[in-house]
């Protein structure tokens, strides 16, 4: 035959009915055919697959043994894929050994038809560190890939049930045995009992807007002092960029057997949310830590967050630290105060937050379906609240990783015009309110000022305008002075004089004024009036007394509101 000619040993010819673009079907029929006639490897190949390097057979099997070596691993227990030209760091035609369909009986699940079958295999064995390229060797797949192929794609979703299924039984944890199979349950390997060999799986997503080479090659810096198998998802979510910094982050696409830098691009601009979300569908890892584009993270970021995992492997949601540099102008000081900040540093704070910033969040990766709304603003706000609000399914679903740390610079420099910024949250918080997931932690209050003035604006043209403008500038006047007295007990003492501690209060309630209005804005916009009134609890019912405090401080300022409003009338 033309295979025993060109060296390549004797072949074996089956003849299928029925399994027409079905190549997963096909390859675990020949597969098992194969292990039947005491084949040692398998490579999965197609019918236009070019083998551009000699010697790739003993490279591969050098790479097994380097692996079982290694990773102190039978023989065998590992997946090598070819470099593909046409298809760089994807995990196109791997190879495996007989161990594989002596542990699993089949090389995947039955569910795979033709999309899938080589990552499946290539994700499964990242588990034990075992996955590798085998970069020297190069193939060229001619048709299909990326590109069209010669039959309808059927792509399903493997990663989640199926993938923790081979992973049990590769370990032999897996009970159920059918009389079908290859070999009998009495033949097969041992059970892999040294849970230690297994290696943690956490991917780092970065959504990327301002497309900093700076910042962002600081992040796929990022290494852990423990075996991990670990790849960045660089999202470009500004495909009108400079072309220099568009070509400067393309740049930093690496090709590795472990922190490899994958950069993926939108054709326009989606927003965080969006862009977070391409990142995690190209992710196969068990937890996913998320990164804003402008951070810098700490060098042992991820071994918090692999000792996080370790400690509570059913969370959901781990909340990394957040924190800002010495607060140095009048208006940062001002929002430390007025605690608009307060959850970039709630990993300090609480062991069990009910939500955190995805400044720096790691989240369940593959097992999980939740994924960000697209309908919050593209710059961010609100979204953060919703996804982990979602993911606590549990106690224990959300916890503190304080030690994860990254340091996120303020906004505009620490200057007035970070206000924007600011209201930009809002208008995204405001969108919690009425959303259906969120609906416990909705509460009612008497008006605040912003609405208060904004039923003063409507009535004023019709009936007793001075009265009631009177009656909003004084509820406002009442509700600064109330929060300037707040604030100002949260000002350090080693700000100076009490004027000036004063002053940090004052501004810090027209922040939170602000904040107000733009959510008033925020609902009239999208025409949702009877969203008026009511408010969302940022502590999620774990801090009573804020729901409390917002109460009695806007039926305080109804109370002058009214009682102005009759003085004058």
């Amino acid at each position: 035959t033309m295979a025993e000619k060109a060296g390549l040993g004797k072949s074996h010819f089956m003849v299928l009915h029925d399994l027409e673009g079905k190549i997963c079907h096909i390859w675990n029929c020949l597969a098992q055919e194969a292990h039947r006639n005491g084949c040692e490897f398998l490579v999965l190949l197609g019918d236009d697959v070019r083998l551009k390097t000699a010697g790739w057979k003993k490279g591969i099997e050098r790479r097994f043994w380097d692996i079982a070596s290694k990773r102190q691993l039978p023989f065998g227990f590992a997946c090598v894929a070819f470099n593909d030209v046409n298809f760089r760091n994807f995990p196109t035609f791997p190879v495996v050994h007989k161990e594989h369909l002596a542990r699993c009986r089949r090389l995947f699940p039955r569910r795979l038809i033709n999309q899938g079958g080589d990552p499946f295999l290539f994700e499964l064995y990242k588990r034990w560190g075992a996955s590798e390229f085998c970069f020297e060797h190069e193939l060229e797949n001619t048709i299909g890939g990326m590109d069209e192929a010669r039959y309808t794609k059927r792509t399903i979703r493997w990663n989640g049930e199926q993938l923790t299924t081979y992973i049990d039984k590769l370990e032999g944890n897996d009970a159920a045995v059918n009389e079908n199979q290859v070999e009998e349950k009495s033949s097969r390997p041992a059970a892999l009992t040294d849970k230690g060999k297994r290696v943690p799986c956490v991917d780092v997503v970065v959504p990327t807007f301002r497309l900093d080479v700076e910042i962002l090659s600081r992040i796929v810096s990022l290494r852990a002092s423990v075996p991990a198998n670990v790849s960045f998802w660089i999202v470009i979510d500004n495909p009108d960029a400079e072309p220099e910094k568009l070509n400067a982050v393309r740049a930093m696409e690496k090709l590795d057997n472990n922190y490899a830098v994958n950069i993926r691009e939108h054709d326009k601009n989606y927003g965080v949310s969006a862009a977070r979300n391409t990142g995690m569908a190209y992710s196969n890892a068990d937890f996913i830590c998320l990164l804003d584009d402008d951070v810098k993270p700490d060098p042992g970021l991820l071994d918090a967050y692999i000792g996080g995992i370790m400690r509570h492997p059913r969370a959901n949601v781990l909340v990394g630290l957040a924190e800002l540099s010495t607060a140095k102008t009048l208006w940062s000081k001002a929002m430390l105060a007025c605690n608009v900040i307060g959850f970039y540093y709630i990993a300090d704070d609480r062991p069990f937050p009910p939500w955190g910033v995805t400044a720096n969040l790691c989240v369940r990766g593959r097992t999980s379906r939740i994924r960000f709304k697209h309908k919050f603003p593209n710059t961010g706000g609100g979204e953060d609240i919703d996804y982990c609000i979602r993911s606590n399914q549990f106690k224990g679903a959300i916890v503190s990783v304080p030690g994860a740390s990254v340091e996120h610079p303020w906004w505009a420099d620490g200057h007035a015009s970070s206000i924007i910024h600011v209201m930009g949250w809002a208008k995204g918080e405001s969108l919690c309110v009425d959303d259906p997931d969120l609906q416990q932690y909705i509460y009612w209050t008497l008006p605040n000022v912003a609405e208060w003035t904004l039923l003063s604006l409507v009535l004023a043209p019709f009936w007793h305008p001075r009265a009631l403008l009177l009656a909003s500038l004084a509820a406002a006047l009442v509700q600064i002075l109330l929060r300037t007295r707040s604030f100002y007990f949260r000002v350090s003492v080693h700000e100076g004089r009490w004027m000036k501690r004063c002053v940090i209060g004052f501004v810090g309630s027209l922040i939170v004024l602000c904040q107000e209005m733009a959510r008033v804005a925020a609902h009239l916009d999208r025409m949702r009036f009877v969203n008026l009134l009511w408010r969302f609890d940022w502590y999620c019912k774990q801090q009573m007394s804020y729901r409390a405090a917002q109460k009695t401080a806007h039926l305080i300022v109804s109370i002058v509101y009214v009682s102005i409003f009759i003085f004058v009338y």
